[in-house]
């Protein structure tokens, strides 16, 4: 069975995350998790089907780049994935953490959106949704040729909105993946291995 590309779920996470800049409900108002995630997803769709030149990708990228900026608690991200290890660094471990880590981010999220083979095929099917009061979940399925991925999403009030928490890709949540495999560097290697390779 062949796996969906990789390319394509980095794309399709990172223009989520373009079009929650667009705008976000009030958690209290909002519409079910399920019909606001799709919306969001359906918009993304509209901008991962056009056509654009090399040129074009890269003025696409920089906006990318500074909209998902403006959107994305770097500084929450990078503390949830040292996990422990965060309390132990220093103040300018962290400075440093921050930075490497929002580059790492970026090349992977957004100057992947270049990679994406615009012929390839998929459709997105909606599965369930659940909410209480402190977050709300939305499933999808991407298929593509005789292949599925998994995308949960994962929403919390933030600020009287929804705001996107944690994608879980098959299963796997991407801030479990960052802290399993940075903690596993910094348990065996040490913290500064961990800089290293980030660099």
């Amino acid at each position: 069975m062949k796996r969906i590309p990789k390319t394509l779920v980095l794309t399709f996470l990172t223009l989520f995350l373009l079009v929650l800049s667009l705008g976000t409900a009030s958690a209290a108002d909002a519409p079910k998790p399920m019909k606001w995630v799709k919306g969001k997803v359906e918009a993304a769709l509209v901008i991962l089907d056009k056509k654009v030149t090399a040129e074009l990708e890269k003025a696409r990228n920089a906006e990318l780049r500074t909209l998902i900026d403006s959107i994305v608690d770097y500084d929450d991200l990078a503390r949830r994935s040292l996990g422990d290890h965060w309390e132990e660094r220093t103040e300018e471990e962290r400075t440093q953490y921050r930075a490497l880590f929002k580059q790492l981010v970026e090349l992977t999220y957004i100057d992947r959106l270049g990679d994406k083979d615009q012929d390839v095929k998929y459709t997105v099917e909606w599965d369930s949704e659940s909410q209480t009061a402190s977050e709300g979940h939305a499933i999808a399925f991407v298929l593509y040729e005789d292949t599925e991925t998994e995308l949960e999403f994962i929403l919390k009030p933030e600020a009287a909105e929804w705001a996107l928490f944690d994608i879980a890709i098959d299963g796997a949540s991407l801030e479990d993946t960052y802290r399993r495999n940075y903690s596993k560097i910094i348990d065996e290697e040490g913290y500064p291995k961990l800089v290293e390779k980030m660099q």
